[in-house]
Formats: C-alpha cells, sequence, structure tokens
C-alpha cells in the first residue's frame, strides 16, 4: 500500500478529484500526479517533524499524515481559510506527539556511562558461604 492509495481510501472519490483538480471544475477523475507529489512532500514534512521515516504499515503514522495530504492539497489549491490554518496547527500537534514517542524528542532510558558496580572480591576472600538450603530445611524439618 501507499500513502496515495490510504488517502483515496479514506475520503469520498469525488473529494480526491476536486482535492486533486482545484482548478478545473468539470474534472472526473483524480490527478495522481498532484495527489502523488502532495504524498511525497507529506511523508517528507512528516520526517522533517517527527524525525522518523513514514511507515505506511504503522496506523498512527497513517491517521496524520493523510490528514496531512489533504491539507496539503487544500493548501495548493487556494482554499485557504481560518480552518486550513487551524487544521494546519492541529496537524503540526499531532505530529509532536509522534515525535515525542517515536522521533528524535522520545525520551530513552539511558545509563550514565561513568556510573559501573564493581565487585572487589579481595575483601570476601575468607568469607565461607553455606550451601543453599533444601525446601524442607527452609520449612524448618530435616532433609
Amino acid at each position: 500500500m501507499t500513502l496515495a492509495t490510504e488517502v483515496t481510501g479514506r475520503i469520498s472519490g469525488s473529494m480526491a478529484i476536486q482535492l486533486t483538480n482545484p482548478d478545473l471544475a468539470s474534472a472526473t477523475a483524480v490527478d495522481s500526479t498532484r495527489l502523488t507529489k502532495a504524498c511525497d512532500d507529506a511523508q517528507e514534512e512528516f520526517k522533517f517533524h517527527v524525525g522518523v521515516a513514514f511507515d505506511v504499515l504503522d496506523l498512527r503514522h497513517v491517521a496524520v499524515a493523510v490528514d496531512l495530504v489533504i491539507l496539503l492539497l487544500r493548501e495548493r489549491g487556494g482554499g485557504m481559510t481560518d480552518s486550513t490554518g487551524r487544521d494546519r496547527e492541529r496537524i503540526e500537534k499531532r505530529l509532536e506527539a509522534l515525535a515525542k514517542t517515536q522521533g528524535r524528542d522520545r525520551i530513552e532510558p539511558a545509563i550514565d556511562a561513568g556510573t559501573h558496580v564493581t565487585f572487589e572480591t579481595s575483601r570476601f576472600r575468607d568469607v565461607t558461604l553455606d550451601p543453599p538450603q533444601t525446601d524442607a530445611e527452609r520449612e524448618g524439618g530435616n532433609a
């Protein structure tokens, strides 16, 4: 599957035609070149914001990338409105959230390279350990 397939699978056919042919009211088919370019740009913008490459198999990636493609097509078609600006803000917040869990901004567990555990065996040369107890001995009986 491709991002373009995901986009066309999530919006109506007439909306896909309208978004990819903004200056051609009589269009009857999706302009696949314009859709592909918007998908390519969305994937690059995704990578820029999140810090990882877009993965069409990750539904978290697909959900935000589809909205981003639709937004890019709307912006390029001259359909800029106040809601377009709000949509961009909303999408960028979702991209930032993904970056915190998947991308370069995620919090990763780390170990300080300067801390390590040492065991000084010379201090325990004369120590003799008792052999392990059996279950019966632990319960108070004799084995």
